[in-house]
C-alpha cells in the first residue's frame, strides 16, 4: 500500500512551512520541507534509502489546481494522479490555483458546520429514526 499524507488547506497558507525528520518508510528514512506561496509550493526532498523506490508519487491537495511542475529545474506531467517524481528528485516547484475558498477551513468550523448540518437533517425535522427503526421525538 502507497504511504500517503493529507495536507489540510489551514497548513498551506502563503508563509506556512511544514517539514518532516526522518521519517521512517518501507525504503528507509526521508525528511521533506514544504514552503507555501501564494501560487503554490516547494517541496525539498532528502532520501536516506536502503533500497530505493521504482518512483515517487506526489499527490496534489485537492483545493487546488496545479498549473506547472517542475522536478529539479525539468518539467513534470500533472495528472488527475498527482506528479510522478524520479527517485533522486531534490527539489519540486508546484504552481497552483486555489479552487475552493478556505477561510474557515479549520478544525474547529468544520466541526460546527457538520453540527449545524446534523442539527438541521435531524432534530429539525422533530423525529430521529435510527437503523433499527427506533424512532425519538425530541422534546
Amino acid at each position: 500500500m502507497p504511504e500517503k499524507v493529507e495536507l489540510w488547506p489551514k497548513w498551506t497558507q502563503p508563509g506556512d512551512i511544514i517539514s518532516l525528520h526522518r521519517a521512517p518508510t518501507r525504503f528507509g528514512t526521508v525528511s521533506l520541507w514544504a514552503i507555501f506561496t501564494s501560487h503554490g509550493m516547494v517541496l525539498h526532498i532528502h532520501g536516506h534509502f536502503r533500497h530505493s523506490p521504482k518512483s515517487l508519487r506526489l499527490h496534489i491537495p485537492w483545493y487546488v489546481a496545479a498549473t506547472a511542475a517542475s522536478a529539479d529545474g525539468k518539467p513534470l506531467a500533472i495528472s488527475k494522479a498527482g506528479l510522478l517524481l524520479p527517485v533522486n528528485t531534490r527539489v519540486v516547484r508546484i504552481l497552483w490555483n486555489r479552487t475552493e475558498n478556505l477561510q474557515n477551513w479549520s478544525y474547529r468550523a468544520f466541526v460546527k458546520r457538520f453540527e449545524q448540518a446534523w442539527q438541521a437533517r435531524y432534530f429539525d425535522h422533530k423525529v430521529l429514526t435510527f437503523g433499527n427503526g427506533l424512532h425519538v421525538w425530541p422534546k
